[in-house]
């Protein structure tokens, strides 16, 4: 069954299956893989926050966990 399949995409080219173009994409320096640009602590539970991931509430650093509850949930 695997040969099958060979053949089948045997039968055509890389042009006939895949559309290549050049592309930019933006990525900000902060969401680049690499040490972290800024670092900033959570001035609720003091948590590390890195590279423009908090959130100003009220005048206050936050975590987004602080900021907006956690994105999980413990289990007992």
């Amino acid at each position: 069954r695997g040969e099958d399949i060979k053949e089948f995409w045997a039968r055509f080219s890389d042009e006939d299956i895949f559309i290549v173009k050049n592309i930019k994409i933006d990525i900000p320096p902060e969401d680049l893989p690499g040490k972290p640009l800024n670092t900033v602590n959570c001035q609720q539970c003091g948590e590390k926050i890195f590279d423009k991931r908090e959130v100003i509430r009220n005048g206050k650093i936050l975590c987004k966990a602080c900021a907006d509850g956690p994105y999980y949930h413990v289990l007992d």
